[in-house]
């Protein structure tokens, strides 16, 4: 799979990823922030693949990428994708807050 970046300036490719982190950023007001999302290869280098205006909306493009690559991995026809998907949800483990 490969990650298209939100100016069309950049693509990663996912399999050379070691990691998918979101950062805040300070903007010129000193309340607000930016989030930005960077893909981190295994060399340490880290490349900005988009910004958002707010955490939430960050975090549900993360998730698109995660639902995305595992689509990307599945075989079969459509009713047996969708099998697997709702599999692979059920399958998953979300660090608690607390």
């Amino acid at each position: 799979m490969i990650i298209v970046s939100q100016d069309k300036k950049t693509i990663m490719n996912f399999n050379n990823i070691q990691n998918i982190r979101i950062e805040r950023y300070t903007t010129h007001k000193k309340e607000k922030y930016i989030y930005k999302i960077f893909g981190g290869n295994f060399e340490g280098y880290a490349t900005e693949i988009g910004t958002y205006v707010t955490e939430k909306r960050a975090k549900e493009v993360l998730a698109a990428i995660t639902n995305t690559f595992s689509a990307a991995e599945l075989n079969g026809t459509l009713s047996e994708i969708g099998l697997i998907l709702k599999a692979k949800f059920m399958a998953r483990y979300e660090m608690p807050l607390e």
